[in-house]
């Protein structure tokens, strides 16, 4: 369970989120080219998450937009999972645990930037996190956006868990438990009365 409560992600504002990046590259040898393919995760956070997913898909973020266009080739962005938290503070707080579990950004020690250094520790983490494995196109998820929340919303083990947790009880319910209640008391009663007469000195 995570240390700051998750909330549904439908009507929240502020989110982690984790990008799986795939991109191309021509490398040059002796009998031509070979065409290499790769892929990168990244984690980020934000309080506007449709205008954050268009910055990325538009190569608007400096950590992605590097990514996006090698020699030509364009790659594609693809959205693993999102969190929602009631506010941007416990939203940061998961953010930075979600690096510190990938074993921080590449190439600078404890850096919240750039992909990912250690790409299994991040799928780890996502499937701590209540990830199922499916990934969405950035392009598709922008425009069915509230579909893929409610989706996650359903699915989330945490939220099932949390709303169990603090769901109150239906009306059927509470009469249910005061009947189990009562039922308890006449018994204890019952018993009471059986031991005290059976313990109840008779008179020669």
């Amino acid at each position: 369970m995570d240390s700051v409560q998750r909330i549904r992600r439908v009507t929240a504002q502020n989110f982690i989120y984790c990008l799986r990046l795939e991109y191309v590259n021509e490398i040059e040898h002796k009998d031509g080219f070979n065409i290499v393919n790769s892929d990168a995760i990244y984690w980020g956070m934000t309080s506007n998450l449709e205008q954050r997913m268009k910055q990325h898909l538009d190569g608007e973020v400096l950590s992605t937009c590097q990514e996006l266009t090698l020699d030509g080739w364009r790659s594609h962005i693809n959205i693993l999972y999102t969190v929602a938290f009631n506010s941007k503070r416990d939203a940061e707080l998961a953010e930075k645990k979600a690096w510190e579990k990938s074993g921080y950004g590449q190439g600078t020690k404890y850096s919240c930037a750039g992909t990912v250094a250690e790409m299994n520790l991040a799928y780890r983490h996502l499937l701590d996190l209540g990830w199922d494995g499916r990934q969405f196109g950035l392009k598709y998820f922008i425009k069915l956006m509230p579909r893929y929340l409610s989706l996650w919303d359903e699915t989330d083990p945490y939220l099932k868990l949390e709303s169990e947790v603090n769901r109150k009880p239906t009306i059927t319910e509470k009469l249910k438990e005061r009947r189990r209640q009562k039922i308890q008391e006449l018994r204890a009663q019952k018993k009471f009365s059986q031991d005290f007469s059976g313990n109840e000195d008779i008179p020669g």
